[in-house]
């Protein structure tokens, strides 16, 4: 994979493994930063951050590239449910994580999907991973069967604003067509 943001740096990974070794899925690779590119700036966390800060040191073109390691391991357990958690660290910068768990099955009826994923950028400690961090976000998923090949998903998502000591939420309501 390779990546560059206009007018600012670029970023790739090589080399990668990905692969399932008896129930768990697995990727993992290396990963080398230009010291002003984000990688997957589009992520959950860009709507409350942008515009990005690029005047922010940890953008300093000035710096070295950056080394680092992203890798994921993820189980389907019985084919109802998925668990998966990834790590994303470079040189100089605190880690992310990632971790879901979903309900893809038809045990319960009409309910076609359940889940909630955790997100959280700069962990500094195991101490930072809570709700009310404002580097994190929480999202649930339900989804209705509304007809053949067609979910009704509802979609909560509970961030945390510092500033304000309060928690945010957003629910949407999306139509899916599964073909």
């Amino acid at each position: 994979d390779i990546a560059r943001i206009k007018d600012h740096g670029d970023g790739w990974a090589f080399p990668g493994v990905m692969g399932k070794l008896a129930l768990f899925d697995y990727r993992f690779e290396h990963r080398n930063v230009a010291p002003d590119f984000e990688a997957g700036l589009f992520d959950g966390f860009y709507e409350n951050r942008r515009p990005i800060d690029w005047s922010n040191p940890v953008y300093d073109r000035s710096q070295q590239r950056k080394d680092g390691v992203f890798g994921s391991l993820g189980a389907n357990l019985f084919d109802i449910v998925y668990m998966k958690g990834a790590y994303e660290k470079y040189q100089g910068r605190d880690p992310n994580i990632h971790a879901e768990a979903s309900y893809h099955g038809s045990l319960v009826p009409k309910i076609s999907e359940a889940g909630v994923d955790y997100d959280q950028k700069y962990v500094k400690s195991w101490k930072d991973i809570r709700l009310d961090n404002p580097n994190a976000f929480v999202t649930a998923r339900v989804g209705f069967a509304a007809a053949p090949g067609v979910t009704l998903l509802m979609i909560v998502r509970q961030t945390y604003d510092e500033a304000g000591k309060k928690f945010d939420r957003t629910t949407r309501m999306v139509a899916q067509v599964n073909f």
